[in-house]
């Protein structure tokens, strides 16, 4: 994959407005900012796939970015990244070898990747950023157990607008926020099954709540989604 300094954005991008960077030692920023890359992918582009090499951190100023793992010959859900979050974090702080899961863009996605080297002679140089990475790692992991839990105690329909209001984040208002979804993937992501999810997904169509065009959902009514989710 390549990274390139050639985008309009790259001018605007500083380690100091990321909260895990907040407050990095000068020697720990100098060994980042050696490596900083900026990147831009479009829906559908990897980031990685399942097994791919760990390269580095990719740090995600905006977008949604969708987790997925291979069982059997489907890939199921196991989680969302959005802006502010920090993509193969993980994998590199476990220093693994390879991505056990792959991360595809689900819409346009900026931010910028820090070589796996660079990276981790930053920890070393600042004690402090290691502790913040933790957090940030264990962030993520309390972010999924919430979803188990709020996917095992509500209705299906709470539940898919949760996971949808979820994905809108702080999206501007006017412009509705559009993504790609297969019934089975979002099936097995929501705990229930391809026929259900498609008749509440046209039930709220139905209810303008959202609009369906083929496998796009295009969330339309913030405000409704938040009525169903309560």
């Amino acid at each position: 994959m390549e990274y390139t300094s050639n985008i309009p954005f790259c001018h605007e991008l500083d380690l100091s407005t990321h909260p895990v960077f907040t407050g990095c030692r000068d020697e720990a920023r100098a060994i980042l900012m050696a490596s900083l890359a900026c990147m831009e992918r479009h829906e559908g582009d990897y980031f990685f796939k399942e097994s791919d090499t760990v390269l580095g951190i990719y740090c995600i100023t905006s977008g949604i970015i969708k987790l997925t793992r291979r069982s059997g010959v489907h890939d199921h859900i196991v989680g969302f990244l959005k802006g502010g979050d920090i993509l193969g974090i993980d994998a590199v702080m476990m220093q693994s070898a390879h991505h056990t899961v792959s991360a595809m863009a689900m819409n346009s996605t900026r931010g910028y990747f820090i070589n796996r080297d660079n990276f981790l002679k930053a920890t070393t140089a600042d004690p402090m950023l290691n502790i913040r990475l933790m957090q940030s790692v264990c962030e993520q992991i309390n972010r999924l157990e919430e979803h188990i839990t709020v996917m095992a105690n509500k209705p299906l329909p709470q539940r898919l607008a949760q996971i949808f209001l979820m994905l809108l984040g702080d999206t501007p208002k006017e412009t509705p926020l559009e993504v790609s979804f297969q019934d089975t993937e979002l099936a097995n992501y929501a705990r229930s099954s391809g026929p259900m999810i498609k008749k509440i997904l046209q039930d709220f169509s139905r209810k303008d709540i959202i609009s369906l065009h083929g496998n796009i959902i295009r969330m339309t009514n913030p405000e409704l989604l938040r009525q169903v989710a309560v």
